[in-house]
């Protein structure tokens, strides 16, 4: 058996992201203390145990890799960066029921226990993010203008939202809008125009609750990765694109143009204090920048942000930004991303 045994850096993420890829070979030319665990892996490739004691109050937590066995007592920064559930195929729906709910309860623990001095960002607290009304709450109180919103499942209530802004309204999910149908095929519920047809049928609603919001018009749209105190933004001209132009992640990269762009300051404390209030290391925020020049707040998020260069042609270094802030934590040295950069803006 081949031992590595204590490294300083931990992803968790999934075989197929090419972002964790890029990021983790920048990594290892840095530093080469990384381990990259994918916990779909769980009961095949990937092996894991924690070791419990009363005598010395320790855990000991270790996982084992085709054979490479990680000792993780010792880690200085862990990035968690989409990892998935294992599918275990072979198992029956009650066997695969419980399997599954043994690891994710293993999984959970054991972010609990290992104790990095750098997160990317902790699980526990990406849960709590993951609530719009409560990035939609933050983003008031540091003084974003965020548009008029109703979650709901009652039709009436739909059907006077509706009118009260004269059918500019636009619908999306109310949780992360992923579905996935039998053959494992993935889909996203992206931002949709709410028709007169669909306000008729309002009472499909009583199933699940929809988010609600009043159009707002757009010049363009900023996607702005926050890291550490750096904050990088993307100008997204999606309002030259029918494709995109309601929502950008409708992707249409020939058609509409990515730029880095440096915001006022104002609005990138505002961005660095979300990200803060969040309790994250690394944060994506959506702001729609109006005809009038204002900046209105429409979604925050902590790992789900891409920066590989076939999704984004602007010019920034999110990903090498983000793998030294990793390395340097590793070595403990003070983080060169809080200094100055020409196309971003930095304290």
């Amino acid at each position: 058996m081949k031992v590595q045994s204590k490294p300083q850096i931990l992803i968790v993420s999934n075989p197929d992201d090419e972002t964790t890829r890029v990021v983790a070979e920048k990594i290892r030319k840095l530093s080469g203390l990384v381990a990259v665990v994918h916990p779909e892996d769980s009961g095949d490739r990937l092996l894991a145990a924690m070791k419990m004691s009363s005598g010395c109050m320790a855990f000991r937590e270790y996982i084992r890799i085709d054979g490479t066995e990680f000792d993780l007592s010792s880690l200085h920064s862990v990035w968690y960066r989409r990892p998935r559930t294992p599918a275990f195929p072979a198992l029956n729906p009650e066997e695969r029921g419980f399997a599954i709910e043994e690891w994710s309860s293993f999984w959970r623990s054991l972010y609990g226990v290992i104790e990095p001095k750098f997160w990317v960002s902790d699980p526990r607290r990406l849960q709590d993010a993951a609530r719009k009304s409560v990035q939609a709450a933050i983003a008031v109180k540091v003084g974003f203008r965020i548009p008029n919103t109703l979650v709901t499942n009652d039709p009436a209530k739909a059907i006077a939202f509706y009118e009260e802004f004269e059918g500019r309204v636009v619908a999306k999910s109310t949780g992360t809008g992923w579905m996935e149908a039998e053959g494992g095929q993935v889909t996203c519920f992206l931002t949709n125009r709410v028709s007169a047809d669909d306000i008729r049928d309002a009472s499909a609603l009583k199933v699940c609750p929809v988010t609600l919001q009043e159009e707002i018009a757009k010049e363009h749209e900023v996607r702005v990765n926050v890291v550490g105190h750096r904050v990088l933004a993307v100008k997204i001209e999606s309002q030259r694109s029918p494709i995109s132009e309601l929502d950008w992640r409708r992707y249409d990269i020939a058609s509409t143009p990515y730029s880095a762009v440096v915001l006022p300051e104002e609005v990138a404390d505002r961005c660095r204090e979300i990200t803060f209030r969040l309790g994250l290391n690394f944060g994506a925020i959506d702001l729609i920048r109006t005809p009038d020049g204002e900046y209105v707040s429409w979604r925050s998020m902590g790992m789900v942000s891409s920066f590989g260069p076939n999704r984004c042609r602007a010019s920034i270094s999110v990903g090498p930004l983000l793998s030294f802030s990793l390395a340097c934590m590793s070595l403990c040295v003070r983080v060169a991303f809080f200094g100055k950069g020409s196309e971003s803006n930095a304290k």
